[in-house]
């Protein structure tokens, strides 16, 4: 009984926490880049805006982008669209963010009709649609998302805009040992359409916990399609701190490379006691005995004797 009332005595005196997490070498550089937008790209004549619900008691974003403008003479406006209609559907691609439908521009390089799928009021309508192309390049766009918290890799849209393409993968990304490969386009994310790389990256962090069960849908290289489980990266835990007072306490600190150890804390005194500074340390005995270790180096001043210069660079004065 006395060793488990001892046990529980030293487990109740102990923390725990993270240690700093890493930044995966190369993933820094990717958060940021843009590219420049192509000198041609698709043209509908739509401005949008996330649907978001018009309920004060429920705000939410809902399916589809809100149709806010319609520029005169577009093929929207030729279409039938009208402002307030909600764009569902771009050619049997959901268009729940914007990103994703801009992508779709980006990849019609050439004329084409698509099929709409718009919700206006309580109907849902199907028009057809000719995508202009039109030259000039617009705004540069985020070539990258990176997520670096939970699946420690990097997502962009990928060739024809409809889904996100893994860019990079981590050493210790959780993708990479469930068989995910850079290349590779999600179809799905927890059973869903993830969207675009913008909207996959964002999901990926409000739905996932460290350490939490995911699934991704991957169309693979060759061209075969798997659902791929995975698990949410986990920081490793570091015990920091350690007290059983006042027969002994410890603590660290990760960041300062500080180290302190105490036997018999006894407030005024202690039995014993060590405090690390990187490579120096501090040691006292009962609080009278005391000394300091530290490291060695050598050190020289900015003036050189003569007879130092001479012996240093003797060799090279000698015929």
């Amino acid at each position: 009984m006395r060793g488990l009332l001892l046990f529980a005595a030293l487990g109740a005196g102990a923390c725990a926490t993270y240690e700093p997490m890493p930044i995966p070498p190369g993933m820094l550089e990717m958060e940021g880049a843009v590219e420049e937008a192509p000198a041609a790209h698709g043209y509908l004549g739509l401005e949008v805006v996330p649907n978001e619900s018009d309920s004060l008691e429920n705000l939410q974003i809902q399916p589809g982008l809100r149709v806010t403008r319609v520029a005169p003479g577009s093929p929207a406006e030729r279409a039938g669209i009208r402002p307030s209609d909600i764009l569902l559907q771009f050619d049997g691609i959901r268009t729940d963010d914007r990103e994703r439908l801009e992508s779709l521009l980006l990849a019609a390089q050439q004329p084409r009709r698509v099929l709409l799928q718009v919700q206006r009021g309580t109907r849902v309508l199907e028009v057809e649609a000719d995508v202009e192309v039109r030259e000039g390049g617009g705004p540069g766009r985020t070539l990258y998302h990176v997520d670096r918290a939970r699946v420690r890799a990097a997502f962009r849209n990928g060739a024809g805009g409809a889904y996100p393409e893994v860019a990079y993968l981590a050493e210790d990304s959780p993708l990479a040992a469930a068989g995910v490969a850079v290349g590779d386009l999600v179809l799905a994310f927890q059973g869903y359409d993830p969207g675009s790389a913008a909207e996959l990256v964002r999901r990926i962090a409000v739905e996932l916990e460290p350490g939490e069960r995911g699934v991704l849908r991957v169309q693979q290289a060759g061209g075969a399609v798997a659902d791929l489980e995975f698990h949410a990266w986990e920081p490793e835990r570091v015990l920091t701190g350690f007290e059983v007072w006042p027969l002994v306490d410890w603590e660290q600190d990760l960041e300062q490379d500080r180290v302190r150890f105490v036997i018999g804390d006894f407030f005024l005194f202690s039995l014993f006691k060590r405090v690390r500074y990187g490579a120096e340390a501090d040691y006292s005995i009962l609080s009278i005995i005391q000394w300091h270790t530290g490291e060695a180096r050598l050190e020289r001043t900015g003036e050189v004797s003569a007879g130092a210069a001479r012996a240093e660079h003797g060799a090279e004065a000698a015929p």
